[in-house]
């Protein structure tokens, strides 16, 4: 397995500060875009399961707008973001 595994095992094990720390961990790492877009996202999905809305909604705003023509990408997005704005 290869390093970006470790975010997913720790939030899959219900860890998701652990997994929130690791993301935004890997970001100072300046990965490229699409991978920079990736991580983003995932940081956003584990502060959303810490219940950290406004942290979550900054890490999706955060993601590239290219990011936005991938079609599953956007839907996956689009829940999120309407879920912080349900809960907050």
């Amino acid at each position: 397995a290869y390093a970006q595994d470790v975010g997913k095992t720790l939030f899959d094990s219900g860890k998701y500060a652990e997994s929130s720390e690791w993301y935004a961990g890997e970001l100072k790492h300046l990965p490229p875009e699409w991978l920079r877009n990736k991580l983003l996202y995932n940081l956003g999905t584990s502060l959303i399961a810490e219940k950290k809305w406004d942290e979550a909604e900054r890490a999706f705003f955060a993601i590239s707008k290219e990011a936005y023509t991938f079609p599953l990408f956007r839907l996956r997005l689009l829940y999120n973001q309407l879920l912080i704005l349900w809960y907050q």
